[in-house]
């Protein structure tokens, strides 16, 4: 039995890449399986996959803000920066 829990369950750390992989790609529903069981007995990993979801949303709300603000250099500043690197 303690050797099918040690290949069922998951280390934080594991939890940990498994969740951020989950925000690019779909899991495979052994790995799916396997996050839920750790999520469900390990309150920090679960906080940790929350607050990584707020903090990927923030960020993508950031990037459409200024993707709406049109947030570019004119010429002129450019040129202003490129003189001052000289």
């Amino acid at each position: 039995m303690k050797g099918l829990m040690k290949i069922a369950m998951l280390s934080c750390k594991q939890s940990s890449i498994l969740s951020e992989k989950q925000e690019l790609v779909n899991l495979s529903i052994v790995e799916s399986i396997k996050l839920k069981m750790h999520a469900k007995m390990c309150t920090a990993s679960k906080s940790l996959s929350i607050d990584n979801k707020l903090i990927d949303q923030a960020v993508l709300k950031i990037l459409e803000q200024r993707k709406e603000q049109n947030m570019s250099l004119t010429a002129a500043q450019r040129e202003k920066i490129l003189q001052a690197l000289r």
